[in-house]
């Protein structure tokens, strides 16, 4: 392991790396100076004046200049030589505490943040004609949720936000973590919910790596160490090292390339990617279950369910076709029709209707007062046996099925074979 170390003068209480220039710059309290990612000194800055309330203010380049915007919101400092000017016609409003500030097509651009009980979900810009802060409309009906403080990037035209922390209505204080991802199109100025995620990683400190987001997270955290693909929607896993669970916020942290900065101790080391720290990946997964494939699969779901409950209606209602049919006359069955003598449709719908009958119910049913109770009783037997005969033919089992009564072993008990007519 190579670990690379430049002495700062002074006490350092942020670098911040120019992509613009490839330079560092320093920020000591009343000095900023630059310097290349080899430790030569380029220049030294003076703030004259100090801008009021520093060191709260984020640096920015933006119309070929250095500018320093206050956290809190409003101010604008631009920094020229040893001239340190202030260019906004703003004041300290205070509401955008904890807003994700970067520049976009040369203009200063500031989302979300907290203030006065309220947490932004919205865009605010520096209009360098008026030096005022002006509001960035949007277009659609979608917007995120009133959140701050949630990891933010910025790739090509897109702005991806990435959960936050909710505001309590009820208290005005801090609520709960979302786990929403959302995306800008600068291009259409749409916002899209993209899903959610699976991992909160709010305590872990987000760094940007070209197109990527790389979030460091102490050996004592629960959170995890992993690589964040916003476009490609991935997240990979690492196992956690000595090296990235030392890097935090206080460190200030950036990457040029594969090499990454970080301050420690007043001094600005740096160890490359792979090699001195994330070195061991352990699993990648999407990041989130993204609102559009979630839609689909549950279409898809949807019409499956649908399918099946139109098929399971469609045999219920086939094997209910096939099955013997009781009907008025007789028996349908797969399209033939049975018929049955009234005597033998009497006993069958006495038996279907009532599930059990005894000898002597049977014999009330169908009895003749012309015929005497031996006769009835004959005609009773040859009924129930033409019924089963025709039955054993139709359906493979006889219809009616006799026992004796358990009270009363002289008397017999008559009821249906179960499943088999309809």
């Amino acid at each position: 392991m190579c670990l690379f170390v430049v002495a700062l003068q002074g006490q350092t209480h942020k670098v911040w790396f120019n992509t613009q220039d490839s330079l560092v710059y320093y920020f000591e309290y009343s000095h900023i100076v630059t310097k290349s990612l080899s430790g030569n000194t380029m220049d030294s800055l003076t703030l004259n004046p100090i801008p009021e309330q520093y060191p709260a203010y984020t640096p920015a380049w933006f119309d070929g200049a250095l500018h320093l915007a206050a956290d809190f919101g409003g101010l604008v400092y631009r920094i020229s030589a040893d001239t340190t000017r202030r260019i906004d016609h703003s004041f300290a409003h205070k509401k955008q505490y904890q807003a994700a500030q970067f520049v976009h097509n040369d203009t200063l651009f500031r989302y979300g943040g907290y203030g006065f009980w309220r947490a932004n979900n919205f865009f605010t810009f520096f209009d360098l004609t008026t030096k005022e802060w002006q509001y960035y409309p949007t277009t659609g009906t979608s917007l995120p949720p009133e959140v701050y403080d949630g990891p933010t990037q910025l790739i090509d035209n897109h702005f991806y936000v990435m959960g936050g922390t909710s505001v309590n209505l009820q208290t005005g204080i801090q609520g709960s973590q979302n786990k929403e991802l959302w995306v800008f199109n600068f291009s259409d100025r749409k916002w899209q919910n993209l899903g959610r995620a699976g991992v909160d990683l709010h305590k872990s400190t987000p760094t940007q790596k070209g197109n990527q987001l790389l979030f460091f997270s102490s050996i004592t955290d629960n959170s995890p160490a992993a690589l964040v693909d916003f476009p490609n929607n991935r997240i990979q896993y690492y196992q956690k090292d000595l090296i990235g669970s030392a890097v935090g916020e206080k460190n200030h942290p950036f990457f040029d390339g594969d090499t990454l900065y970080y301050l420690k101790d007043n001094r600005l080391h740096k160890a490359t990617f792979g090699k001195d720290f994330f070195v061991t990946p352990t699993r990648s997964e999407r990041l989130y279950f993204d609102s559009n494939s979630l839609f689909t699969y549950l279409s898809y779901f949807s019409l499956v369910v649908v399918v099946v409950i139109v098929c399971v209606f469609v045999v219920i209602n086939y094997r209910k076709r096939q099955a013997p049919t009781l009907v008025r006359g007789g028996i349908r069955c797969q399209g033939t029709f049975y018929a049955l003598r009234p005597d033998e449709e009497a006993i069958v719908r006495l038996l279907y209707s009532q599930k059990k009958a005894t000898n002597d119910v049977l014999l009330a049913q169908i009895a003749s007062a012309q015929l005497s109770y031996s006769q009835n009783s004959k005609r009773k037997t040859d009924a129930i046996q033409e019924i089963n005969t025709l039955m054993t033919q139709v359906a493979g089992k006889p219809l009616i099925v006799a026992r004796k009564a358990p009270q009363d072993k002289r008397q017999t008990i008559y009821h249906l074979t179960p499943n088999i007519i309809q």
